[in-house]
């Protein structure tokens, strides 16, 4: 995980919405005990990877990362969850220079707002 692109790209940190959390292997582990991660393949390798939560009639993907052609397809499936679900929005958090927000664009996403996080180390 650590090893892709979006990883730094997201400074090693996922969104639930409105807080950022470092992603560590821990929290990862914990999202997959709770079913919040999502995994699609190509030719038997993983080829994109999602965490997605789900509140308040929303689904966040706090953290997606694979090509956008994997990408694509992986919004697909979740309009077709978002159906399911009843859900009223699908909202992904991508790091604005994110060679994703152009297949988002072209997949009927349009950016809506621009979240800035600081971090600030104490010690």
């Amino acid at each position: 995980m650590s090893s892709r692109p979006e990883f730094a790209e997201n400074r090693a940190m996922y969104s639930d919405g409105w807080t950022w959390h470092p992603l560590t292997l821990q929290a990862l582990k914990e999202h997959v005990v709770h079913g919040r991660v999502l995994i699609s393949s190509r030719n038997g390798q993983p080829s994109t990877f999602c965490i997605l939560l789900d509140e308040d009639k929303v689904l966040t993907m706090g953290f997606v990362a694979g090509g956008p052609r994997d990408v694509g397809k992986l919004i697909r499936m979740l309009r077709f969850l978002m159906f399911r679900k009843k859900r009223g929005k699908l909202r992904i958090l991508l790091p604005s220079k994110s060679p994703l927000v152009r297949a988002l664009e072209r997949s009927g996403f349009e950016k809506v707002a621009k979240i800035l996080v600081y971090q600030k180390f104490l010690g």
